[in-house]
């Protein structure tokens, strides 16, 4: 979040400051949607992505007596990358993206990349 250690004047060693460039751009967001709220009145989307394995485990999980709960905890198999845009009415209709990952990297940002999200944009 832009958040970083520095040296103070104080007793105390070390505060977090934050980076003054992350602040301004908070700022104008902030100040964008003030803006729209008062004036422009448009709707407000968020969207994000997100992963999930295809043989996904918890390591721990709500069971009744009678089930077997959990197996094993690993996480492999196919990875599967989900993106979905919503605002204040909920989910906005044909926004969701499900892919599969075509990277062994444990970072899936490298599948969501700009190519990807351009490309889901163009299609909804």
């Amino acid at each position: 979040m832009g958040f970083k250690y520095a040296k103070c004047q104080s007793k105390r060693s070390r505060i977090i400051v934050e980076r003054s460039d992350i602040a301004a751009r908070r700022a104008k967001y902030i100040l964008r949607l003030r803006k729209n709220r008062l004036q422009d009145k448009r709707p407000v989307v968020y969207l994000d992505e997100n992963y999930i394995h295809a043989s996904y485990h918890l390591l721990k999980c709500w069971q009744g007596e009678n089930e077997f709960g959990v197996l094993f905890h690993e996480s492999i198999g196919a990875r599967w990358i989900i993106s979905h845009s919503g605002g204040k009415n909920g989910f906005i209709p044909n926004c969701l993206l499900i892919f599969k990952s075509n990277t062994k990297s444990s970072d899936y940002h490298e599948d969501m990349n700009v190519q990807n999200f351009m490309r889901w944009r163009k299609n909804i």
